[in-house]
């Protein structure tokens, strides 16, 4: 019975190694997610700024083109996130058929 109670343990150090990724790639996505709200929050400031001073009007057409490729390249990130914590999560989806039959 030493073997299955070692299997057991292994199973279940699986399974913290596999929830410790998982919350790993949550803060990744909260993160961009809060980068993504604070590019949005800045463009809103300088779309004010730009309304109060004509130089920076002129220039808003091409900063707000950055901003869109800025936000488009975070939403590609946190897509590509996403899916790595789909496939970590089926990881730990099988961990726990396979510990449950140790148990």
């Amino acid at each position: 019975m030493k073997s299955l109670s070692t299997l057991l343990k292994v199973a279940q150090r699986k399974l913290d190694e596999l929830g410790v990724e998982v919350a790993r790639i949550a803060q990744d996505i909260n993160a961009l997610h809060e980068r993504e709200a604070s590019v949005r929050a800045r463009e809103q400031a300088e779309l004010a700024n730009s309304t109060r001073d004509p130089t920076f009007a002129s220039m808003l057409p091409a900063y707000r083109l950055r901003v869109k490729w800025q936000i488009d390249d975070i939403k590609v990130q946190i897509a590509a996130k996403e899916a790595s914590l789909a496939e970590v999560r089926e990881r730990l989806s099988a961990a726990y058929i396979e510990k449950s039959k140790f148990e």
